[in-house]
């Protein structure tokens, strides 16, 4: 299966080539282009995720092409792979947000680990704008639900004090939301004294996960109105199942409230107009009576209202002691009455009363018929309403679980404020950049984390446009943020309102980008074509000195040969002969700068080429008094490398470090491998290099030395190297007593043959 589309852009047939059967093995379906204009057609027809593009093409260049691609495919990611790249190339490479740049001839481990990095962006940016337009889409929902929804949202801390508020609560308890967020526990300052109590212990309750019941508890208005809150509470865990919150859905129930406390007045009056009692007699079965048993139910019918009395009490099977009495069947039904059960307009159920007697229905009784009809109404309706209520607690609450591990896991600095700058928004990266724990900064003011001063869009300017009904992204904004521990980090921020649909701002959304990493990149990209020029200048510049050099030494050697023994400057023939040599190995080693070297990668035998490099310059050792002291392992293993190249960077440190001891001392090489790496530490007991020149030690011409014997070349030359090979370099300490170079190899590996292949073909452009 395909890992994704390649388009290929190179007006180098052998490149095409390699690159496409390369790509191709390795799952990318990949097509090619000569030209910009061709490889437009094939991005019309064609979806492109990655292009590799050379900057020098007939006709239209590569950044012009990368700018049509991106209109065509606004999230393809480009990669420039040039042998003519410069600087100004590359700084507007970086304005087309191209994603990397690869110089040829580029090794195919480095282009398959490019590409593949490429698509893995691609696919995350991909992967991202379909969470992004579900996260927004389920934030719109989520918000309708919320504002529309005659319930109040609320999360209070475990001691009381409020962390969110939904916006309807100055509507149903008359202050305002801030006042909240401002006090601490003020849902219990506005809360009737009588009812505090029984709020505290269900709260404490929930914390302890013991009983999750509704509560209900009244408000005090500024006014002095009275509101019934009915309110759930459940507890917010934490990942180590620790109650760390508490949530719930309150509503307003006073006119239930009022509705009930009239329904029961209603009954009270009929009970006391009608004085009815109910009874239930089985007449199937004899009843177990006795005297006064008798003269009870006598009693009763008689205080009965005249429609409740049976017509004959003798006619119903008493047992009385060892006798039965029997009467005749009680009369069939004569007289029923019904009401239909209501609720907005459909017929839920329906009741029935019958009588065994012809008789009117008293007006109390159809009141009372008609009253029950509606309290059963009203029963049904609050079921449905706690049902509805309850679907609508769990898709809310499966809708925030989602949107939570969007944001939580999304790899972006996320952090929400409120309209007083408040986070109530703190995902998991924003933890791990800023170094503060999410109980640290949630409900705390965002200059907990950010200075003003480091955070430009707590300033109000920036986020003057957020007051439009359409809250849109901010441009985006770089700037340093400073972590807890001091770290600075280079930042992308990006922010938007976030707004209700009347257009109400209700906060912010902030996304930030770690842009650390990229600058490092760009810093070293700038850094690599920065040396690329100087070496072409220089290589350029003793091409030009060493053709005339070439005539100079030929005629001074011609006229050296035929002078005659008595010329009485002969003296000087080998001061200018040695000038001579002095400039033809300056302009040598120019050249080396920006000569190919040799791409053949074998198993170098490291101590046997630092002896060659010590017997080359053994005259110098003895010259200058310097001792080589050298520590190896039993058995060294090999390294991966070429013998000329790190012939050259021995060569020159051995060569730094003679410069170093002009009055004798110590060269000491050390050495410990594993299987996978070889570190050498490489230290003279010179006069070490001052703090003040490590940075540029690796520029191109930069040297410490007042002799003008060097051009500045060798330790820039020796990282060129060694980068060349996957091998580093850094300085491990310096000062008076010295300096010492930590230098890590490593082991032999084998080549693919394609990579030889590939340096075969005329592509350095």
């Amino acid at each position: 299966m395909a890992q994704g589309n390649l388009l290929v852009v190179d007006d180098e047939p052998a490149v095409r080539e390699v690159f496409q059967r390369y790509l191709s093995e390795l799952g990318f379906q990949v097509e090619v282009a000569s030209c910009g204009e061709q490889a437009l057609d094939i991005a019309s027809e064609w979806p492109v995720h990655v292009a590799l593009v050379d900057l020098r093409l007939p006709g239209m260049d590569g950044l012009s092409f990368i700018r049509q691609l991106k209109k065509k495919h606004p999230y393809a990611q480009t990669i420039i792979v040039s042998g003519a790249g410069e600087l100004e190339d590359a700084i507007e490479a970086i304005k087309e947000q191209v994603y990397y740049y690869v110089r040829k001839p580029p090794a195919l481990s480095e282009l398959s680990q490019t590409v593949r990095l490429a698509m893995d962006r691609f696919e995350l940016e991909q992967q991202n704008r379909v969470y992004q337009a579900e996260l927004e889409a389920s934030e719109r929902k989520y918000r309708n639900l919320v504002e529309n929804s005659r319930d109040i949202l609320i999360r209070l801390t475990r001691e009381g004090s409020c962390l969110f508020v939904g916006e309807r609560v100055e509507q149903v308890f008359g202050f305002p939301s801030a006042d909240f967020y401002r006090y601490p526990r003020f849902l219990f300052k506005v809360m009737h004294p009588d009812d505090v109590p029984k709020v505290e212990e269900q709260i404490q309750r929930t914390v302890k996960k013991q009983s999750f019941p509704l509560v209900h508890y009244r408000i005090i208005a500024p006014d002095g109105r009275i509101s019934w809150i009915s309110q759930s509470i459940h507890p917010v865990l934490g990942k180590n199942g620790q109650c760390v919150a508490l949530e719930g859905v309150a509503r307003d129930i006073t006119e239930k409230k009022e509705l009930e406390a009239k329904s029961e007045q209603l009954l009270q009056h009929l009970r006391k107009r009608v004085k009815e009692q109910t009874f239930l007699y089985d007449l199937t079965q004899s009843l177990e009576t006795s005297k006064d048993l008798h003269e009870w139910l006598a009693l009763s019918c008689r205080k009965f209202p005249r429609a409740f009395q049976f017509p004959d009490i003798a006619q119903v099977r008493l047992k009385f002691g060892n006798k039965t009495f029997t009467s005749g069947n009680f009369r069939k039904y004569h007289c029923r009455i019904t009401r239909d059960i209501e609720l907005k307009d459909r017929v839920i159920g329906r009741i029935e009363v019958a009588y065994r007697t012809k008789a009117r229905f008293l007006p109390e009784e159809k009141r009372l018929l008609a009253t029950v009809a509606r309290k059963i109404a009203a029963a049904v309706h609050r079921w449905e309403l706690e049902t509805e209520l309850k679907a609508s607690e769990r898709e809310l609450r499966a809708k925030k679980v989602f949107i939570e591990e969007i944001i939580e896991n999304v790899n972006l600095f996320v952090i929400g404020f409120d309209q007083n700058n408040r986070i109530n928004i703190f995902n998991r990266l924003a933890k791990i950049v800023s170094e503060y724990s999410k109980d640290e900064v949630m409900g705390k003011p965002a200059s907990v984390i950010f200075p003003d001063n480091d955070f430009p869009f707590l300033n109000s300017g920036h986020r003057s446009s957020h007051k439009t009904k359409t809250p849109n992204l901010q441009k985006p904004i770089e700037f340093p943020v400073h972590t807890r521990s001091g770290q600075t980090i280079d930042f992308r921020w990006t922010e938007s309102a976030v707004a209700d649909e009347s257009g109400k701002m209700t906060g912010w959304i902030g996304f930030g980008e770690d842009l650390t990493e990229k600058k490092a990149l760009e810093q070293k990209l700038i850094q690599s074509e920065k040396l690329a020029a100087t070496g072409r200048l220089a290589a350029a510049v003793a091409h030009e000195i060493n053709n005339p050099l070439q005539g100079i030494k030929s005629n001074f050697n011609l006229i050296a040969k035929h002078l005659s023994d008595d010329f009485d400057e002969t003296f000087r023939v080998p001061l200018v002969s040695e000038g001579l040599n002095r400039i033809a190995a300056i302009v040598h080693r120019l050249l080396d700068v920006h000569r190919p070297r040799s791409m053949e990668i074998t198993a170098v035998d490291l101590p046997a080429l630092i002896y060659g490099v010590f017997i080359l310059l053994e005259p110098s050792f003895r010259e200058t008094k310097i001792e080589l002291k050298q520590k190896w392992p039993d058995n060294p293993l090999p390294v991966r490398g070429t013998y000329s190249d790190l012939h050259q960077v021995f060569l020159n440190l051995m060569l730094n470090s003679i410069d170093a001891m002009p009055e004798g001392g110590k060269i000491i090489i050390e050495v410990t491998q594993t299987k996978t790496r070889t570190e050498l530490l490489f230290s003279d007991t010179g006069h070490g290099i001052a703090q003040s020149d490590l940075e540029y030690i690796y520029e191109p011409f930069f040297s410490t030395k007042k002799d003008s014997k060097s051009i500045g070349l060798g330790l820039s030359v020796v990282r060129g190297i060694l980068e060349s090979l996957d091998a580093q370099i850094e300085v491990l300490r310096t000062g008076q007593e010295g300096t010492c170079f930590k230098i890590v190899l490593p082991t032999n590996t084998k080549v693919e043959e394609l990579e030889n292949e590939l340096c075969g073909a005329d592509i350095g452009r």
